[in-house]
């Protein structure tokens, strides 16, 4: 490959980012996303009296919730499980994550130790109050929930919602101190905010009979789902970000055959709340003429940090135009809103 003799060439390098927002959404694409964690599953049967296994209740309850999530409108709601089941918490935190889950409810069914005279509901929630959407629409959502559950005879074991730190002084990356559970604490790794329903008490005899049958279990999603529904605005993610770019550099040769090619490299970098990350999957380069007359797609390949190499036989351009390159983020992971930015460097001289 030789560089070309005997001519300037000046080729304006404009940089279009468009950012695609697709979230991983069942329904719509602009769903409220729940997740929704049926606790225990498999091999962890979770509390066991009367012949009743938590992990069958959970798996009842958060199943019906899920109906009616992903019959209304606007929400929907994804499983952290089958039916039989286990992942690890924290396998159920990066679920959450990978979905771009707004929010993390986990049923559950207590126990108490010792003593069988303990009775009702009560909720635990995110002590994290550096965002709105952590503790306090959490707080509103789980009142909501006792409330609920209140109104079809099911008391609370506690009228406020809860909350527990953890005790090895770990932090969350804002500085917050970690919650205890990790059903809450792994989601809010990732900025989910979680909540532990814990819907009566399985070893109290009366909770047993009058709660534990498939109309109160029935009963009582509905009533979680109804507290959801009416809160999900509270937890919808509103990403902050933009894309920014660096061409590094760009060569015009031409090959033994005269065939013109462009090669080069380019940052890319997505900022979102601050953090930068390197784009999800390849972004897709494209050469264009600003006229509108010249489109080819170019080979991008991966290099390191936020870098990444591109080439392309440019046959048919003409070097009286001007050119830019498209670069769109297609992978729906990417959560930046739309941006066109021109890169830094955009025009070089080729040539003599």
């Amino acid at each position: 490959m030789k560089k070309i003799k005997n001519k300037k060439l000046i080729v304006m390098i404009v940089i279009a980012l468009i950012c695609l927002i697709l979230p991983k959404k069942t329904n719509a694409a602009n769903d409220i996303i729940v997740m929704l964690d049926p606790g225990h599953g498999g091999s962890s049967v979770g509390a066991v009296a009367g012949g009743i296994m938590e992990k069958d209740v959970t798996w009842k309850i958060a199943t019906r919730v899920k109906e009616i999530l992903d019959s209304t409108p606007g929400i929907t709601g994804i499983l952290t499980r089958t039916e039989n089941e286990n992942p690890s918490l924290a396998e159920r935190g990066v679920m959450a994550n990978e979905n771009n889950a707004d929010l993390l409810v986990s049923f559950h069914i207590n126990s108490s130790e010792g003593y069988n005279n303990a009775s009702g509901a009560e909720v635990y929630i995110t002590s994290n109050t550096n965002k709105k959407r952590y503790y306090e629409n959490s707080f509103i959502l789980a009142r909501d929930i006792l409330r609920n559950l209140n109104s079809i005879g099911v008391p609370s074991h506690s009228n406020r919602p809860l909350i527990r730190y953890c005790t090895d002084n770990e932090h969350y990356s804002d500085g917050a101190l970690c919650d205890y559970y990790g059903i809450i604490r792994e989601p809010m790794y990732y900025g989910i905010p979680g909540m532990i329903i814990e819907h009566c008490y399985i070893n109290n005899e009366f909770d047993r009979i009058n709660y534990l049958n498939d109309t109160m279990i029935n009963k009582m999603a509905e009533q979680d789902a109804a507290a959801i529904i009416k809160n999900k605005e509270l937890f919808r993610r509103e990403y902050v970000g933009d894309i920014n770019t660096e061409l590094i550099d760009m060569n015009i040769a031409q090959n033994e055959e005269g065939k013109y090619y462009i090669s080069g490299e380019i940052n890319i970098a997505e900022w979102i709340e601050g953090e930068c990350l390197t784009p999800n999957d390849i972004p897709k380069m494209t050469l264009k003429s600003t006229d509108g007359t010249y489109s080819k797609e170019m080979y991008v390949a991966y290099k390191e940090g936020i870098k990444y190499y591109y080439d392309r036989y440019i046959e048919g351009i003409d070097i009286d135009k001007e050119y830019y390159i498209e670069v769109e983020l297609t992978t729906e992971k990417n959560l930046s809103n739309n941006k066109i930015q021109r890169a830094k460097g955009n025009t070089i001289e080729v040539g003599e």
